[in-house]
């Protein structure tokens, strides 16, 4: 099968005009001779007296696969059915609960490995990205189907036929990959399919135990959470201009133009530069005026946003909530990868109060030098702003 044919297979399957050939395609896929419908299930055994003793249950933080096996299975799979993706162990964040490594799907997506320090053992699998166009769609879900495979060999035919559809795919409906939140799980694993409310989607496979939460409450050292893996892990590649800066170079080049300027520094129609005339025509008149220090510039404070001036000329901007957005598209709720395939590689990362600032620098439409900033929390925007930064 060559890769044409293979993607149009694909294509035809995730758009739901052959769902029927689609689930085919996924029953080949995973490398299994084909079985009856019917499934036979072994019949329960008897549990004798000894049996029934209560037996201590305890959690499960790893998958049972090292991370070399899966690795291994994963391009095994890959190289049999022509899938020109291949997991590198090239660049290793080092942790005290986890180790990472990632490898790009395209410029849009990636797939991210958390394995055991000590043992090995793979805690999760963590695939992210925006993918707009129907090459990064099939692209994306690809890759769920090859690790469903690698983690699954054993899995009955019945088993294979049933796991994605709970995910929302292949299931014969349409599904807005933008919203989904499904679960479910297999001998142990953990799957998950979520939206991340913007142009991101996130797929988990992950150890029972081991939680994809990505609330405030998560902190860089909690052991048992892949999110709190997957931010260590950017932290380190960003500080170390490894292979984050080498997948990111391949990203939107964020520069702007003379034509752009103000677009580029601007928050819901609001840009640097604008006059405290154009803010009234565009926003109305200000809820109320606040002021941050003795001396500070006055503040306007509008439902969804906030507008500082200086001499009635627009020199910042805060967020408040997602009804804004910056002049490409990006507000707050969208995902870390969002902002990167908006706007490319960041200038600088740092963390600062709990956030991890994502920084661009731009010349407004008054020839000022600025700051764009996207303030992350567990990989989503929780507030943008910009201002003058001379």
């Amino acid at each position: 099968m060559n890769k044409q044919t293979k993607y149009a297979i694909l294509l035809a399957v995730f758009i739901g005009v052959l769902i029927g050939a689609g689930v085919a395609y996924f029953a080949s896929h995973v490398g299994r001779d084909a079985m009856s419908s019917d499934v036979r299930e072994e019949p329960a055994k008897v549990k004798t007296h000894e049996e029934k003793t209560e037996k201590k249950v305890e959690n499960i933080y790893n998958i049972g696969i090292t991370e070399e096996e899966f690795r291994q299975r994963f391009n095994k799979i890959a190289d049999e059915y022509e899938f020109d993706l291949r997991l590198t162990k090239k660049y290793v964040y080092e942790g005290t609960y986890a180790n990472v490594y990632q490898t790009p799907l395209d410029t849009v997506s990636s797939i991210a490995i958390s394995y055991e320090p000590k043992t090995g053992f793979v805690r999760g699998i963590f695939i992210s990205g925006t993918p707009a166009t129907d090459p990064e769609l099939v692209r994306f879900i690809s890759a769920i189907v090859h690790v469903t495979a690698t983690l699954n060999p054993d899995l009955p035919d019945g088993g294979v036929r049933e796991l994605l559809p709970k995910l929302g795919i292949f299931d014969g409906k349409h599904t807005d990959y933008r919203t989904v939140n499904k679960t479910t799980s297999r001998n142990n694993i953990s799957y998950k399919l979520q939206g991340t409310g913007g142009k991101g989607v996130i797929f988990f496979a992950v150890a029972k135990d081991i939680s994809t939460d990505s609330d405030s409450s998560v902190r860089r050292d909690d052991p048992h959470n892949i999110m709190a893996d997957m931010t260590n892990y950017v932290i380190w590649d960003y500080s170390n201009q490894n292979s984050y800066n080498a997948t990111m170079d391949t990203m939107p080049n964020k520069k702007n133009s003379p034509q752009s300027s103000s677009v580029e520094m601007s928050l819901g129609g609001i840009a640097i530069g604008d006059t405290k005339n154009r803010v009234y025509s565009m926003l109305g008149r200000e809820s109320r005026i606040s002021y941050e220090g003795s001396y500070s510039d006055p503040r306007y404070q509008y439902p969804n946003m906030e507008v500082v001036m200086s001499g009635n000329i627009v020199t910042a901007f805060v967020s408040k909530n997602a009804m804004v957005k910056t002049g490409r598209g990006i507000g707050e709720g969208n995902s870390v990868q969002d902002v990167l395939a908006a706007y490319g590689k960041a200038d600088m990362i740092m963390e600062y109060d709990g956030y991890l600032l994502y920084e661009y620098k731009f010349i407004s439409a008054n020839g000022r030098n600025c700051l764009l900033r996207f303030a992350m929390k567990n990989g989503t925007v929780s507030y943008i702003s910009g201002r003058v930064a001379e």
